[in-house]
């Protein structure tokens, strides 16, 4: 029709602004504020059915995350592990409330991060082998069988020993250990309480019958080397003092078995049917 204003459809990009929302000059555009709206909707209420409860493991992943960027191995089993994961999901609650309260358009101040006014006092090293094994099992996917012989060998030393702190160990204690490895005997004469002996019990029996077969070199070596490995891992990640001295470094026996009697059927059916590892 004549004088009238030609029909001009909008630019493409006008129609996605439309329905996305105008990215504004100043604060969230409409689509982050209905984001974060859903955020907090779906979050929050998960959050505090697992504080009500005590359950520490909604927030499992960021409270192993933190373990490692503070370099701090706990025993997911023990009480210390508990506590953090209280204190975690607590802070993760009132994020999420204060978080909330924000989006309403309530005055929240972003917290101030912590800061130190003298120098931290640093804690006496408490690393076990086991909470240093544990550790070392969270770092990375490991092999089934080296978890299950690595495992192993901690169990004996620890019936020897206790769970003492690595820092403390020295070459002592892991001469104690290959000793008392020494004096095992192997599996066909293990029999009554023997089956459910401890190392100790194992070491003092075949101490008292010194005509006994003992375990070979081979695997005395192998247990050896579970621990030394532990140990530098923990060394590496500054689980203990930099200056700590390896106490399993040359411990390892010379592997002659020239001598050794054969097998008999039932041996060999126990060692391909155990852990190899398994004295």
């Amino acid at each position: 029709m004549p004088g009238a204003k030609a029909l001009v459809p909008p630019p493409m990009h006008s129609f996605w602004l439309g329905w996305e929302g105008a990215v504004p000059t100043y604060g969230l555009s409409d689509r982050e504020m209905a984001k974060t709206d859903q955020t907090i909707e779906i979050v929050l209420p998960v959050a505090q059915k697992a504080l009500a409860r005590g359950d520490i493991g909604f927030l499992k992943w960021e409270i192993d995350e933190l373990l490692k960027l503070f370099r701090i191995s706990l025993d997911p089993k023990c009480s210390s592990y508990r506590e953090l994961g209280q204190a975690v999901l607590k802070a993760f609650v009132r994020a999420q409330h204060d978080t909330a309260r924000r989006h309403k358009g309530e005055p929240i101040e972003t917290p101030p991060l912590p800061t130190l006014d003298t120098a931290p006092t640093i804690e006496p090293v408490r690393t076990t082998l086991s909470s240093a094994f544990d550790a070392w099992k969270r770092a990375r996917n490991r092999s089934p069988r080296t978890v299950q012989e690595y495992e192993y060998a901690i169990k004996l030393f620890g019936e020897l020993h206790g769970a003492m702190p690595l820092a403390t160990m020295r070459q002592t204690q892991a001469r104690q250990y290959r000793r008392a490895l020494q004096d095992v005997p192997i599996k066909r004469f293990r029999i009554g309480k023997l089956l459910t002996a401890t190392l100790p019990e194992l070491a003092a029996w075949g101490h008292e019958h010194p005509d006994a077969q003992k375990i070979g070199a081979g695997t005395i070596n192998k247990l050896l080397g579970a621990l030394q490995s532990i140990g530098r891992w923990a060394r590496k990640e500054d689980l203990v003092p930099e200056e700590w001295a390896d106490p399993f470094a040359d411990m390892r026996l010379d592997q002659d078995d020239s001598d050794r009697a054969p097998f008999e059927l039932r041996e060999l059916q126990a060692i391909f049917t155990a852990p190899s590892i398994s004295p």
